[in-house]
């Protein structure tokens, strides 16, 4: 949590610096590593939280998990390593497509930004897959700290979106030498070559949904609105609110890479009772916290925004709202966490076709929108193709998961959001109040709602506690007949 309050603080300081036209700009050189990692993948995350966990089990003395991470590692830098050189070139084409040629200075810290970032995802995701949660916690914190100190020392200077990118290089850097230091144990030592079963096939299906979902990420609308003229502060709202509604719950983080390493141990032991036991317990803890927040925002986003950012950031606010109805739908159908599941229900297929058809609706909807309605017709489509994905995925696992209480419990989610939510509208409408003042008035009653009703299911505690252990005592107060 605490990496979460310092990466939104940095988010702050990057906003409130580069101000509306420039944060376009930024978030377009963004598109550039984005991508580039994306191409890079490889799937090779997916194998390794696909793959580690069951050689533990076979072979405790992680002879075999040496030789599979030490693989993957490898292969990891020698692809960026490739694509860097591959950037280095292609990057004054890019540019020119775009009409943009001035931002050829940025290409040294592009590349050094992409590596630095690729090998960073494998060394967290081995940690992660190794259950080493307070290493990977710790790791990121310092990076966060790190990076606030650099991005704090590049303001001061005034070295504009230069510094900020070098200020995540060196932050990052400083992260790999830390991991790669404390992963010797994961990867020095006795080897054993261990066989891939399954893992080569899942790597490649988790590749190419990833290459077919082009579309559906932010950093694709961006290029979409660059390559219609869309202007930079424009773009700049839109960088701005997607950013924001990702980091609404920032409580969740790492629960969605976690997913599948839990979904694929449950159901190795229990079969698919113990994946939809999984399944419920991992969607109904993202609701319980997901829903109230989105709530909130979705009906105080131009105050959240012009307090947080500023008042030239307003407008953005809109989009936020209008996104927001997106992600709130599919936190229900269980957005982020399906595919994991039909991974583990040997479905990959439907992975593949949701994936395909949700981003090729994505572009159409994108070329369809963008040029006449700019950044609210990128948030539209985004919404929508991941909305209907998510809808896709949802309809294959209800054959195998009971679903029935989950939609029971985000109703009664939904039924507290909005009667939490109903005295700060009217406390506003009364006259001007501050954000703040409406937001401790809506958790106040939320909470005394809460206690009054106590909708929590135990298991759903016991996940929390699993997960979040002072989250899940406090959860506590919420199931009834508890302790």
């Amino acid at each position: 949590m605490s990496v979460q309050v310092l990466l939104f603080g940095i988010s702050i300081s990057i906003t409130r610096y580069l101000g509306k036209e420039r944060l376009g700009i930024y978030a377009t050189i963004l598109v550039i590593p984005a991508l580039a990692r994306l191409l890079n993948s490889f799937g090779l995350e997916t194998a390794l939280n696909k793959k580690l966990p069951e050689l533990a089990v076979a072979d405790p003395s992680l002879g075999q998990s040496r030789y599979a991470a030490r693989r993957i590692l490898s292969l990891r830098v020698v692809s960026a390593l490739t694509f860097c050189l591959v950037l280095y070139y292609a990057l004054p084409y890019y540019f020119a497509l775009i009409r943009m040629p001035e931002l050829l200075v940025y290409r040294l810290p592009v590349l050094l930004y992409f590596f630095l970032t690729a090998v960073n995802s494998i060394l967290s995701s081995l940690f992660m897959t190794c259950l080493k949660y307070k290493i990977t916690s710790m790791a990121e914190t310092l990076c966060s700290l790190l990076n606030l100190a650099f991005l704090s020392v590049f303001i001061f200077l005034d070295r504009g979106i230069q510094g900020i990118l070098y200020a995540y290089i060196l932050s990052v850097g400083a992260t790999v030498a830390v991991y790669g230091y404390l992963a010797r144990p994961y990867l020095a030592g006795t080897v054993l070559r261990a066989d891939w079963g399954d893992a080569r096939k899942l790597a490649g299906v988790s590749y190419l949904v990833g290459i077919l979902s082009f579309g559906l990420m932010t950093q694709s609308d961006v290029a979409f609105m660059n390559y219609f003229q869309v202007d930079a502060v424009r773009i700049g709202y839109y960088h701005l609110a997607t950013g924001v509604a990702g980091m609404l719950t920032f409580v969740l983080a790492g629960i969605g890479p976690l997913a599948l390493s839990i979904f694929s141990e449950t159901f190795s032991r229990e079969g698919p009772a113990g994946l939809s036991k999984s399944w419920r317990q991992i969607l109904g803890f993202t609701l319980f916290i997901a829903i109230p927040i989105y709530i909130f925002a979705l009906f105080y986003s131009r105050p959240l925004i012009g307090f947080v950012y500023g008042e030239q950031f307003v407008k953005s606010g809109d989009v936020l709202s209008f996104y927001l109805v997106f992600m709130t739908a599919g936190a229900v159908l269980g957005s982020g966490f399906s595919s994991s599941a039909l991974y583990v229900l040997q479905r990959r297929d439907i992975v593949l076709k949701a994936s395909l058809e949700g981003s090729a609706l994505n572009v159409v909807l994108d070329i369809a929108l963008i040029p006449f309605y700019g950044e609210m017709g990128a948030a539209g489509a985004t919404g929508l193709a991941t909305l209907y994905m998510a809808f896709r995925q949802f309809l294959c696992i209800c054959q195998a998961i009971r679903v029935r209480p989950i939609f029971l419990f985000a109703g009664k989610c939904f039924l507290l959001s909005f009667a939490a939510v109903a005295p700060s509208l009217a406390l506003s409408a009364m006259g001007h109040v501050h954000v703040l003042l409406s937001l401790l008035v809506f958790i106040g009653v939320f909470l005394s709602l809460l206690l009054w009703r106590k909708p929590l299911p135990e298991e759903y505690r016991r996940f929390m506690e699993g997960t979040h252990p002072i989250l899940g005592r406090w959860a506590g107060r919420f199931v009834r007949n508890a302790g």
